[in-house]
């Protein structure tokens, strides 16, 4: 649970926008984390659950809002979207966009999550349900793990799809996959013809 910060500044949508296109050019230079600190810094102004997203892409940069996979957040992401002006060189998205799954280290150890697999444990309604096997090292604690899965999850579906399509999400590790288990790519192509 985020506590709010009482002494931290409260911001406008369009503060934080005339903020934002006043220094678009500068957050396009210089070094990505700390650009990415700084946007992040500003959104939790006007509103602590939104986590940005950037992106240099080969035509553009591209600013992700976020709303941390939280559905009760959603509505406030797209009216904060929708209230961002066209600035030149970038394009603003809603949510967690789909690309390929990255590789992540976790000490060590490379780990790749296109190889994470999945199985289909039942349907409620419209949302799909899975259990979700993450190549991770065994001794991953549970927590890592799930938020390691839902990492490989947005990637591959992008949050938007995440948050309305699927239902329940269990979290394993893959040593317990079974051989029916499929690659998480495997899962956008489901969602997308049911």
């Amino acid at each position: 649970m985020k506590l709010p910060n009482l002494f931290q500044k409260k911001l406008t949508p369009e503060g934080f926008w005339t903020w934002f296109a006043a220094n678009a050019e500068a957050l396009k230079t210089g070094d990505l984390e700390r650009n990415m600190v700084q946007i992040g810094e500003k959104l939790a102004q006007v509103d602590a659950d939104f986590c940005p997203g950037l992106a240099p892409l080969p035509t553009h940069f591209q600013l992700e809002i976020s709303a941390g996979g939280i559905k009760s957040v959603a509505p406030r992401v797209l009216e904060m979207v929708r209230a961002a002006p066209s600035i030149p060189g970038w394009k603003i998205v809603a949510f967690r966009q789909p690309m390929d799954p990255p590789c992540i280290r976790m000490g060590n150890q490379e780990i790749d999550l296109a190889h994470t697999k999945f199985v289909v444990t039942g349907r409620d309604q419209n949302l799909l349900n899975i259990r979700l096997f993450v190549p991770v090292p065994v001794d991953c604690p549970k927590d890592i793990l799930g938020e390691i899965g839902f990492l490989g999850l947005d990637h591959t579906l992008g949050e938007e799809m995440v948050m309305t399509r699927l239902g329940e999400i269990e979290f394993d590790n893959i040593v317990s996959a079974p051989p029916t288990a499929q690659l998480i790519s495997e899962l956008a192509i489901i969602l997308s013809g049911s």
